[in-house]
């Protein structure tokens, strides 16, 4: 059985869907980001969970602390990226373990995700 999560988004009517397999995505950095690109349109639910809700590019922060660059050009906000996707929920949390026999993905705020 599933378990939804206490974090709603655009895509909370998804959650409960058994029809459609969810696939998790643990962390939002470039890999994480570039999967829940690949499959934004894909027939499946997809949750990505990082601890933050933005992408930072931290090699140019130098760049930002002498005024080269505005913050907005470096970092972006992950709920914004997907805001327009029906299948990408992003969720703000720590993931603190993963039961791959059971394909379940355990977070500190969001308890047990199953995935498929």
């Amino acid at each position: 059985m599933r378990q939804a999560f206490p974090q709603q988004s655009h895509a909370a009517e998804n959650m409960l869907n058994p029809a459609r397999p969810r696939v998790v995505i643990i962390g939002g950095g470039f890999t994480g980001l570039a999967a829940a690109r690949t499959l934004e349109k894909a027939a499946a639910e997809v949750i990505l969970i990082d601890r933050s809700n933005h992408h930072l590019f931290q090699p140019l922060l130098y760049q930002v602390a002498t005024a080269a660059l505005s913050p907005a050009d470096i970092a972006s906000a992950t709920r914004a990226m997907f805001s327009k996707s029906s299948n990408v929920s992003v969720v703000m949390d720590e993931v603190t373990g993963i039961d791959a026999g059971q394909r379940q993905v355990m977070a500190r705020k969001s308890g047990i995700i199953s995935y498929d």
